[in-house]
Order: structure tokens, then C-alpha cells, then sequence
């Protein structure tokens, strides 16, 4: 996702989780991570320099020209992608360069990393859901609605806002021919890791078969020749 943060300026945010988004008070970056200001069509973006020739094709990079340590970008504002009033950038040392951007959306309100980050910068949590998984007032246009079942209108609103750089969604049978072992995680709760010829659907989540997932990306696991795959339901 894409937050401005200055005029065609923008920092390439990683999130799995959309349904967060309304949630979100800061973007961490770490701060002895070089970060590169690449060129995307008539915009500029930042992400960390690790992850720049990985992602580079997939989001749609050109030419870096500049790099900065993430603590120069330590203090930067964005317009929040979709309420629109400022949040900070902020310094996190879990901030990590294996997966993603390299630029953590943050919203203390729904995790205990983001939650201790608020904490140490002072910063709003919120967490705009109810006792029963509902959005609040808080989350303005998606008040009432089940988290996973806003996830894909909070998706649509980003790409009609023009800050979803990428998304990418497979049904649940074709995540089963693609990984050699999957871990899963609808909802956020770690359901099981096994190699795929020990899980079926049926078996194993039958009540998830057909439903929409999101993707993280695949990567080597402890077991060499073996593939991670995580993925997170994004609502019946």
C-alpha cells in the first residue's frame, strides 16, 4: 500500500492483514536498514534496499535515487490511505528485511509488537472492533461489519483510492497445489504446519474450502527443499 508522505512521495507499506488498516497510527522502519526513494511511473516510493531488486518487478520500480538510514526517515508524516490525517514514521528494531517491504504498518491496537511500539512512541491505540469481531464508529464506513468480511471492501477502497500497489488473493484448493507445506493462519490463529501430504482441505479445514485467501510470500522453511506458505482468510 502505498501512504504518501510528501507530494508523489510515498513509503511502500507491507500489510497482510487490510481489515487493520483503519486502525493504523504509524509506518516503523528499522533504523540501521538502508531504505532506496525508487522511481514508480509519475510517483517515487521507499522501501528498504534489500528488498529493492526482489520487489522491484512486482511493484513496478525503476532507477533508486537516494538512500537513506531508517532513522533519517524516523519523523517523516504520511496521510493516512484511508482517512487522510497524518501519522508519523516511527523506529522498530523487529522491523525485518527477509519478507515485505521493509515498512511495517503499525496499529497498536491489534498486535503485541505494534502494541509495545505505540507504547515506546506515545502513540493513539486504537482498535475500532468490538467484543464480537464488529467494526465500531471508529472505522467509519465499515461500522457494523464482521473484520474479514470488510477486508475485500477495504481492499476495493484502496484501489479506487489508487495506494493498492499490489494484492494478491488464490482460493484455498489452489494454495494446495502450489506450496509442498503450508501453514496457515485464518483469522490470525495458527491452525497447523504440515507437509502437504499429510493435509487436505477436506480434513484438515473443511470449513475454509472456497473462501478467499491472501498470501504472504513463500519462503525456505528450517527443512531444506521445503516451502513455507501462510495464508490468512479474508472472509466467508
Amino acid at each position: 500500500v502505498a501512504f504518501e508522505t510528501a507530494p508523489q512521495t510515498d513509503l511502500l507499506v507491507w500489510t497482510t492483514t487490510p481489515w487493520t488498516l483503519p486502525g493504523n497510527v504509524a509506518v516503523a522502519v528499522h533504523p540501521l536498514v538502508d531504505y532506496v526513494l525508487a522511481k514508480r511511473g509519475d510517483r517515487r516510493g521507499w522501501i528498504a534496499k534489500p528488498l529493492y531488486e526482489k520487489l522491484k518487478e512486482k511493484l513496478g520500480l525503476g532507477d533508486a535515487t537516494e538512500t537513506k538510514k531508517g532513522s533519517a526517515l524516523v519523523g517523516l508524516k504520511y496521510k493516512h490511505p484511508l482517512f487522510g490525517h497524518e501519522c508519523p514514521v516511527v523506529s522498530a528494531e523487529y522491523v525485518t528485511v527477509e519478507d515485505g517491504t521493509g515498512l511495517v504498518h503499525t496499529a497498536p491496537g491489534h498486535g503485541e509488537d505494534d502494541y509495545q511500539t505505540g507504547l515506546r512512541h506515545n502513540l493513539p491505540i486504537l482498535s475500532p472492533v468490538d467484543e464480537g469481531g464488529f467494526f465500531t464508529e471508529e472505522a467509519g464506513p465499515w461500522k457494523g461489519l464482521r473484520v474479514f468480511d470488510a477486508n475485500p471492501k477495504i481492499v476495493e477502497d484502496l484501489r479506487d483510492r489508487g495506494v493498492a500497489i499490489v494484492f494478491v488473493s488464490h482460493r484455498l484448493e489452489e494454495v494446495f497445489e502450489i506450496a509442498d507445506r503450508i501453514t496457515v493462519f485464518p483469522d490470525g490463529r495458527l491452525i497447523s504446519t504440515r507437509p502437504r501430504s499429510e493435509m487436505t482441505p477436506q480434513r484438515a479445514f473443511a470449513d475454509m474450502v472456497g473462501r478467499e485467501v491472501g498470501l504472504f510470500e513463500p519462503r525456505p522453511s528450517a527443512e531444506r527443499g521445503d516451502v513455507v506458505l501462510s495464508v490468512r482468510g479474508l472472509g466467508r
